[in-house]
C-alpha cells in the first residue's frame, strides 16, 4: 500500500462503482490519475460518471443556524446594537431566573386550584381543624415559657398571656379560652401552684382581645399599646378579688412587693391590691400586646389567610 492506494481508495467512495479494485484504478490512463490526484472538481475528471456539484443544495450548520437565527429576528431589529439583541436572545441567567419565576407562577397556581378543590369538597373546614389543633399548644408553650422565665427572675411583671392573645387573634375568642386555662392548669403542675386560681383573668384576656380586634385595635403600634393599657386595667380589676380572698393580698410574685409595700402605708388590702395591679397590669399588658403585635406581623400573608379569623388578621395586620 503505497501513495496510489490512497487515491484508489478516496476515488472509491465517490465513484464505488466504477473503481471497484484497485487494478481498476491502475488502468486509468495518466492523465485521468493526475486529474484524480489534483484539487479539481469530480465532474471536472475524464470519465466521471458525477453530476453537476450539489454542494450548494446542502448548506453547512452555521449557515443553517445564521439563517434561523435571521428568520427569529424582527426585520427592524436585525441591525441592532448587542444591548437589543438581549431582549429577544437573553442570556443564560436571565433564561435561568424567567424559568424560576415560571415555576414559581405554576406553584401559585397550583396552590390556588388545590385550594379552590378543597373548598368545593369541604375540606377546607377539615384544614382549619387542624390549624386549630396545631395552634392552640403554640400558644400554651409560650404562655409558659415567658412566664416562667419572669417568674424565676421575680421581676413585677408576668408576660405569661402572650400566646392567649395570639391565639385569639388567629383563630378566635374560643381557642384563645382555652389556650389561657389549659396554660395555667399546667402551669398549676409544673411552675406555680396559684396560676389555675387565675385562669378566669385568661378568659376575660381571650374575649377582651377579641372583641378589641374586631375594632382594629391592632391596626398599628399606638392603638396595641393603647389596648394593652385597656386590657391592663380589666386583668387588675378581675383579678383583684382572688388576690384578696384567696391569698391575703399576696401571692408570691415580684408584684407582691408593692402590695407590701401599700399595705405598711396604712391602705386596705382590696385597694393595695387594686393600686397595685393597676400600676403594673397596663405595663404588663402592653408589652404582651407588643410583642403578639410583632410576632403576628411578621407571619406571610397567605398563612394568616388560612386561619379561621383571617378578617381580624387582614384589619388589623394588613400593612
Amino acid at each position: 500500500m503505497g501513495r496510489d492506494y490512497s487515491y484508489y481508495a478516496l476515488c472509491r467512495l465517490l465513484d464505488p462503482h466504477v473503481l471497484s479494485t484497485p487494478e481498476t484504478f491502475k488502468a486509468y490512463p495518466p492523465s485521468t490519475a493526475a486529474a484524480i490526484s489534483s484539487t479539481e472538481p469530480r465532474e471536472k475528471w475524464p470519465g466521471s460518471t458525477a453530476g453537476p456539484s450539489t454542494r450548494a443544495a446542502f448548506p453547512t450548520p452555521m449557515a443553517t443556524i445564521s439563517a434561523r437565527a435571521t428568520a427569529m429576528w424582527p426585520i427592524k431589529h436585525r441591525r441592532k446594537s448587542p444591548q437589543e439583541f438581549r431582549r429577544y436572545f437573553p442570556p443564560f441567567y436571565l433564561r435561568c431566573r424567567l424559568s424560576s419565576r415560571r415555576q414559581k407562577d405554576h406553584l401559585e397556581n397550583a396552590m390556588n386550584t388545590d385550594h379552590d378543590l378543597e373548598a368545593a369538597s369541604g375540606g377546607v373546614a377539615l384544614r382549619k381543624g387542624a390549624l386549630l389543633m396545631a395552634t392552640i399548644p403554640v400558644g400554651i408553650l409560650l404562655n409558659l415559657g415567658l412566664g416562667t422565665l419572669v417568674h424565676l427572675l421575680r421581676l413585677p411583671l408576668f408576660v405569661d398571656a402572650v400566646g392567649t392573645v395570639v391565639v385569639t387573634l388567629l383563630v378566635g375568642i374560643p381557642a384563645g379560652i382555652a389556650t389561657g386555662v389549659l396554660s395555667f392548669l399546667l402551669g398549676g403542675l409544673l411552675v406555680n401552684p396559684v396560676m389555675p386560681y387565675f385562669s378566669g383573668t385568661q378568659a376575660a384576656i381571650a374575649i377582651f382581645v377579641g372583641l378589641i380586634a374586631r375594632g382594629g385595635g391592632f391596626r398599628s403600634v399606638p392603638k396595641t399599646i393603647l389596648t394593652g393599657v385597656l386590657l391592663g386595667v380589666v386583668t387588675a380589676t378581675v383579678s383583684a378579688p382572688v388576690i384578696v380572698k384567696l391569698f391575703g393580698g399576696i401571692t408570691g410574685s415580684g408584684s407582691g412587693v408593692i402590695t407590701a409595700f401599700l399595705l405598711a402605708s396604712g391602705h386596705s388590702v382590696l385597694k393595695s391590691v387594686f393600686l397595685t395591679g393597676v400600676s403594673c397590669e397596663p405595663v404588663d399588658k402592653a408589652l404582651q400586646c407588643l410583642l403578639a403585635f410583632w410576632l403576628l406581623k411578621s407571619l406571610p400573608r397567605k398563612l394568616k389567610d388560612r386561619f379561621a379569623n383571617a378578617g381580624y388578621l387582614q384589619r388589623n395586620f394588613s400593612k
